[in-house]
């Protein structure tokens, strides 16, 4: 299942997509982000927030232009959201692909 989050320009507000109420629970086991380039000089922060709007994991410095393998064990549900925040503004709309996997 691979997710979509888009970063519009000129935007360094926090974007995210919300996990699909498909499954009740799940346990991530790795989580593949691949972020574009983009002409201005970003690092982005992925997280994941709970259905209640709290921070339940976070990593930051993550480059553009580059594939991300990301190890997360956490328990999700639908609710919770995937996000990612860039350091500065895209010069861009840039759509992230979220590809995570599930125990």
């Amino acid at each position: 299942m691979s997710l979509t989050i888009t970063c519009p320009d000129g935007s360094t507000a926090r974007a995210y997509v919300s996990l699909p109420g498909s499954f009740t629970q799940r346990i991530t086991k790795e989580i593949q982000l691949i972020i574009p380039d983009d002409a201005n000089a970003l690092t982005f922060t992925f997280d994941i927030y709970d259905g209640s709007g709290y921070p339940r994991y976070s990593i930051s410095g993550l480059a553009k232009n580059t594939n991300h393998m990301i190890l997360v064990e956490r328990i999700v549900k639908p609710g919770f959201t995937y996000g990612m925040t860039p350091s500065a503004n895209p010069a861009a709309a840039m759509a992230i692909t979220v590809n995570p996997e599930y125990y």
